[in-house]
């Protein structure tokens, strides 16, 4: 009897710690700010077949980085960001994200492209699918 009082305390004790670990561990935000590359028109072809324009005319832009073995990138619409770019040497960016993780991240936020700010927008269809991330789980690359 006693046996089973100890292993009943040793349970509850382990699963208040697991409760307690997702509660401040589990759910937290990063803001993380990465170098990205552009490709200029449809030269990465991953991202092609996304529209060239977006609603308001505004170019596409395509911006991609290395994360171990995998390519993870993002789509833009911004006129001021193409023209940025372009008479940059470089032809990299810094892009700031705010990653908010729920043991692994669930949620990517945009904060600031290049130093412009939000203007230039992101594409709804980097944001609906998986093109943000290059068709992997964002942990992969958040």
């Amino acid at each position: 009897m006693a046996n089973r009082k100890r292993a009943g305390y040793f349970a509850a004790v382990i699963g208040t710690a697991i409760v307690v670990y997702a509660i401040f561990f589990g759910y937290y935000t990063r803001t993380k700010t990465f170098w990205l590359t552009y490709f200029p028109n449809n030269t990465y072809q991953p991202a092609s077949n996304l529209p060239n324009v977006d609603g308001q005319g505004q170019p596409k832009v395509v911006m991609v980085r290395r994360s171990g073995q995998i390519e993870c990138f993002d789509v833009f619409y911004s006129r001021k960001l193409k023209e940025l770019l372009e008479a940059s040497p470089s032809r990299r960016a810094a892009i700031t994200y705010r990653v908010r993780y729920r043991l692994r991240p669930f949620w990517i936020e945009t904060l600031d492209v290049a130093g412009l700010g939000i203007e230039p927008s992101t594409s709804p269809y980097t944001v609906r699918g998986a093109y943000r991330n290059g068709n992997v789980g964002p942990g992969e690359c958040f």
